[in-house]
C-alpha cells in the first residue's frame, strides 16, 4: 500500500480550503523523507536517514497546525509545536485512532530528535519514522474531511427545517424512531446522492454525522467511537445517546443483494448486544436518482432481549428485502 499516495489523494477532498496549502507542503516534506530514504539506501550514506527524520518532523509539525486550525477552529499560525502538542494531548479533540498515532510518532521520534543533536539513526529508524508519520498524516487528513464533511452538513440542515423539533409532536417515539425519521429527509439525501459512486467514506459518516447533530441537537452524536471492556473492543459506525443508546450502521451499495442487507444487519446485532442497546438502524445510502427513501422496522431476539431494528434506504431497493424479511427470527 502507497499510504504516500493515498495522502496526495485524499488531500484533494480539502482542496479549495483555507488548509490546502499548508497540506501540500506537508505532502511535500513527506515526499523529500522519502527521497532521503531513498538516496540512503542507494549511496550508502548514513547522513540521509538524518534528514529523513527531520523531514517527518517538518511534516508532524505542519500537519499539527493544519489540522488545529481545522479541528479547534483557531489561528495556529503563532503557536509552538509544543503547545499544538500539548492542546491535542489534553483536548479530546482527536479521534482515538489518530491519537494512537500523534503519541507513537511524539514520543519516538520528534522528542528524542528535537532534543538531542547528537543522535544517528540507522535505515531502519528512517523506515519507521517514515512508515509512522505517514500513517499519522494520513489518519489525521482523513479526520479533517470528516470534520469538513460534518460541518458542512450541519450548516445545509440548519438552514432548511430539518432541525424544527415540531416533527416529532408525539414525544412518545423512541429514539430510534426519531433517528431514523431524521435520516430520510431530504436535506441529508439530496447531498448524499450528489456524491460521486468514488466518494470516500469518511465523506459519508461526516455528512451523516452533521445532519444528525443539526437535527437532533439534544442527542450527543459520535461517529466511529472505540467502545472497548474485557473480552472486546467495537467500532460502530455511528452512536446517538440521550439516556437511550441507538447504533447506526451505514452501507453504500450500487446494487444491494439480501445477503449483504443481512452481513450489516448481523453486524448491527453484535453492536447491540455487547453494548446491551435496544434499537439500531441500517442505513443505506441513496445514490444518484433514488429520490424517495423509506423505513421499515423489524424485530428481532438478540441475546434473550427483544431489539428493535430500524431499516432506512431507496425505496427502489425494497424489493431485496422480502428475503431478508422471510428468515427465520425476523419479524416485520
Amino acid at each position: 500500500m502507497d499510504l504516500l499516495k493515498l495522502i496526495r489523494a485524499n488531500s484533494e477532498d480539502l482542496k479549495g480550503t483555507p488548509f490546502w496549502t499548508g497540506l501540500a507542503a506537508v505532502v511535500r516534506h513527506v515526499e523529500r523523507a522519502e527521497s532521503y530514504l531513498v538516496r540512503g539506501r542507494d549511496e550508502k550514506d548514513s547522513d540521509y536517514f538524518n534528514d529523513v527524520i527531520y523531514r517527518t518532523n517538518q511534516a508532524y509539525e505542519g500537519i499539527l497546525k493544519e489540522a488545529y486550525g481545522l479541528l479547534a477552529g483557531k489561528d495556529s499560525g503563532r503557536l509552538r509545536t509544543a503547545e499544538l502538542e500539548n492542546h491535542f494531548a489534553k483536548e479530546a479533540i482527536l479521534s482515538p485512532r489518530v491519537s494512537d498515532a500523534f503519541q507513537k510518532y511524539r514520543q519516538e521520534w520528534r522528542n528524542p530528535s528535537t532534543h538531542d543533536h547528537r543522535l544517528s539513526f540507522t535505515e531502519q529508524d528512517a523506515t519507521l519514522a517514515l512508515s509512522t508519520i505517514s500513517t499519522f498524516v494520513y489518519l489525521l487528513v482523513d479526520q479533517m474531511i470528516e470534520t469538513a464533511s460534518s460541518r458542512q452538513q450541519m450548516k445545509r440542515t440548519s438552514k432548511g427545517k430539518a432541525n424544527d423539533l415540531r416533527r416529532f409532536r408525539n414525544r412518545k417515539k423512541s429514539l430510534g424512531d426519531k433517528v431514523a425519521s431524521v435520516l430520510m429527509e431530504d436535506a441529508l439525501r439530496q447531498t448524499l446522492s450528489s456524491f460521486s459512486p468514488n466518494s470516500r467514506e469518511v465523506q459519508i459518516l461526516g455528512t451523516i454525522h452533521g445532519h444528525l447533530s443539526a437535527a437532533l441537537p439534544d442527542v450527543k452524536v459520535e461517529q466511529d467511537p472505540l467502545i472497548q471492556g474485557e473480552g472486546f473492543r467495537l467500532r460502530p459506525d455511528i452512536v446517538a445517546h440521550n439516556g437511550e443508546t441507538v447504533v447506526i450502521e451505514v452501507k453504500r451499495f450500487k446494487k444491494v443483494p439480501s445477503t449483504k442487507v443481512l452481513e450489516g444487519l448481523a453486524q448491527l446485532e453484535r453492536y447491540l448486544e455487547t453494548l446491551g442497546a435496544g434499537e439500531g438502524v441500517l442505513y443505506l445510502v441513496p445514490s444518484k436518482g433514488q429520490h424517495d427513501v423509506v423505513s421499515m422496522t423489524v424485530l428481532r431476539l438478540v441475546g434473550g432481549r427483544a431489539v428493535a431494528i430500524h431499516i432506512v434506504t431507496p425505496s427502489s431497493l425494497i424489493e431485496n428485502f422480502d428475503e431478508v424479511l422471510a428468515w427465520p427470527g425476523w419479524e416485520g
